[in-house]
């Protein structure tokens, strides 16, 4: 009696576990569950022309100044939390001076910005060489400027401002592991992003 309750008991697992097995969808958790992103950043929001940096720097300065600005170098980490979503953070860094041919009583300015924000990550499509998803984020921008004078003493002066990246169309094609990718959109990481990514 015991072993015939024994056998019963075993069967009702075995089948309970291939039940389960069944109904596992395998496109829930994708292949490779992290990636690393890096990119350039076309057209950021500081290089097209952030007002409140522009009309800080003609405070300080005294004289109207003109920015120019290389783009943002983007390194992004990400986490899948299912097939379609992502979570993660990002860091840019972007490096601007003030433009020749101004008023030459202007002063010399450079600056540093250095922009950490948390991302998420949603695909409208995936497969195995191709990806359709869009990307928002939000975080701050650390902006470090030194002003140099035509005569005196080099001055520094260190701000705070709010940072986002909302990439609405974004498109990837390769191979699972590697993939090359294009973001369009508006913000602190750039209008138009082209990058490369590894997953594992």
């Amino acid at each position: 009696m015991k072993k015939s309750l024994f056998l019963i008991f075993a069967l009702l697992l075995c089948s309970q576990s291939v039940s389960a097995q069944k109904s596992i969808n395998v496109d829930v958790i994708p292949l490779y569950r992290n990636e690393i992103a890096a990119s350039y950043g076309f057209l950021t929001h500081t290089n097209i022309g952030d007002p409140a940096t522009s009309t800080l720097m003609n405070i300080i300065s005294g004289h109207k100044i003109r920015m120019s600005h290389l783009g943002g170098f983007n390194l992004q980490y990400m986490h899948a939390l299912s097939n379609k979503l992502y979570i993660g953070g990002a860091v840019t860094y972007e490096i601007g001076k003030s433009k020749d041919g101004q008023s030459a009583l202007a002063p010399k300015i450079s600056g540093n910005y250095i922009t950490i924000m948390p991302t998420l990550k949603y695909y409208w499509y995936d497969s195995k060489h191709f990806g359709v998803y869009s990307r928002v984020g939000g975080g701050v921008t650390i902006s470090s400027y030194g002003i140099t004078p035509q005569a005196g003493r080099k001055q520094s002066t260190v701000r705070a401002d709010m940072a986002f990246q909302a990439s609405a169309l974004c498109i990837e094609a390769g191979a699972q592991w590697i993939r090359g990718f294009l973001e369009c959109g508006y913000g602190s990481q750039g209008v138009l992003l082209a990058g490369v990514k590894y997953c594992f």
